[in-house]
């Protein structure tokens, strides 16, 4: 079954300046972690690692910074069973629910195991209000139906994710802008595509840097929509600029830096 987080009632879109007012402390935390940790660089990620897996019991914001470095380091689901057994045993705070949340990453898209979790998670969010969680949910959900092609849920989920006052604040608006520009670029809308992707671009290099994985997965992004509207050595600057960064800070098994090496080598190719 397909989970559907379009049962809840739409809520008010609040302005930009409120957003940034009421986003909650321990999203606000979560992110910087995530931005913090996806600019290193891949020999202090290990380092990193290695100290995370010396914690004899890790708590719930332990095991979720655990988990992060292994996906930005590509690792498997194997050896994190430990982290599930524990996190299941603990109560439902929000770090639990962010380091639940994190594991989704290692589940097998669109397998049994990855849709129970989503239906369990959505219902635990749901009866204890936790929205910050259910909005990282959603944004799982949007990703796993653009990887299966369903580009329609997709747009829904990204419609679903405005509703929350989080999406507001300065980084989630720009997500939001860049998974509206990747479902126009599904839909062959390029025009709009580019508006999205642009503005998404100028808000994450203004708030990560860009030099940042967060800004360059935008650049990748742009590229592709370069490429497609024939501009190809648009596309491979663009692209240049990102395999150059990119490959010092996320290892080659990774699943996006695959896609970014196979964009860059079509490319590299198109403009010999």
């Amino acid at each position: 079954p397909r989970l559907d987080l379009r049962t809840r009632p739409h809520r008010r879109r609040p302005s930009r300046t409120e957003g940034l007012n009421v986003m909650p402390f321990s999203i606000r935390k979560t992110l910087v972690a995530v931005a913090a940790m996806a600019g290193l660089a891949l020999s202090e990620k290990r380092s990193r690692l290695e100290q995370f897996r010396k914690t004899p019991k890790p708590s719930a914001r332990a095991i979720y910074v655990e988990l992060e470095l292994r996906w930005w380091l590509g690792q498997n689901v194997s050896g994190v069973r430990r982290m599930s057994t524990a996190l299941r045993r603990a109560s439902g705070s929000a770090e639990v629910n962010q380091a639940l949340l994190m594991l989704l990453t290692f589940l097998e898209p669109n397998s049994e195991r990855f849709y129970i979790w989503c239906s369990r998670l959505h219902n635990s969010f749901q009866e204890n209000k936790d929205l910050e969680a259910e909005y990282e949910l959603a944004s799982h959900v949007f990703q796993l139906n653009r990887d299966l092609g369903n580009r329609p849920v997709a747009a829904d989920v990204i419609d679903h994710m405005q509703g929350f006052e989080v999406s507001q604040s300065e980084p989630e608006a720009a997500r939001i802008k860049l998974y509206s520009g990747i479902v126009a670029l599904d839909d062959g809308d390029l025009e709009q595509a580019e508006r999205h992707l642009e503005s998404a671009l100028s808000e994450r290099e203004e708030f990560y840097g860009r030099l940042h994985p967060f800004t360059l997965e935008v650049g990748y992004a742009l590229a592709c929509v370069a490429e497609s509207q024939g501009r190809i050595r648009e596309a491979f600057e663009r692209m240049d600029k990102v395999i150059n960064v990119w490959k010092d800070l996320v290892p080659k098994r990774h699943s996006a830096s695959r896609k970014i090496d196979e964009l860059y080598r079509r490319l590299r190719r198109l403009t010999v």
